[in-house]
């Protein structure tokens, strides 16, 4: 039986406060489509895409790591 992606999530987050880089790795490119999409929703607005994309990155990287499990969320 397959793990669920939000229990898959919740252990790679344990990881990634333990300091394991792999694991925030491999959490960034679970998430990296989320980037993208929202990079391309402003694509229109004048800005570059890579640079959208690249800021967007590093949100995302921000976000694994000062991840607060205890607001209970998925």
């Amino acid at each position: 039986m397959p793990v669920p992606p939000y229990k898959e999530n919740e252990r790679l987050l344990r990881f990634v406060r333990a300091g394991d880089q792999k694991a925030q790795e491999t959490l960034y490119e679970m998430n990296r489509g989320l980037v993208h999409m929202v990079a391309e929703k402003f694509r229109t607005s004048g800005y570059d895409y890579e640079e959208l994309f690249q800021i967007g990155s590093i949100g995302l990287i921000r976000a694994i790591r000062n991840f607060d499990p205890g607001y209970q969320v998925k």
